[in-house]
């Protein structure tokens, strides 16, 4: 009457390709993401500064881009300035 494993009908079951596939992915997505955090790992060993470094050129930036927004404002306020003694 019924043949066949019943189970096989089952979208759950470990023995059907598309779940030993779906297994396989995740398997592989976790073995490659241990590889990163192990290179991330080891390059922190061997440049214990590098943060420090990173949040140092962070703060400098920041300070620099504010100096060139300050003589942007000063230039222009100059520049209007001396727009209005030529125009009066």
């Amino acid at each position: 009457m019924g043949g066949g494993d019943l189970n096989m009908k089952k979208s759950w079951h470990p023995l059907l390709l598309k779940n030993q596939e779906r297994v396989w992915l995740e398997e592989k997505k976790a073995a490659a993401g241990i590889t990163q955090h192990q290179a991330a790992s080891e390059r922190a060993a061997r440049d214990p500064d590098r943060a420090r470094r990173r949040l140092y050129f962070r703060t400098a930036g920041r300070a620099v881009l504010n100096m060139i927004k300050m003589w942007r404002r000063q230039v222009t306020v100059v520049t209007i300035f001396s727009a209005q003694v030529m125009i009066a």
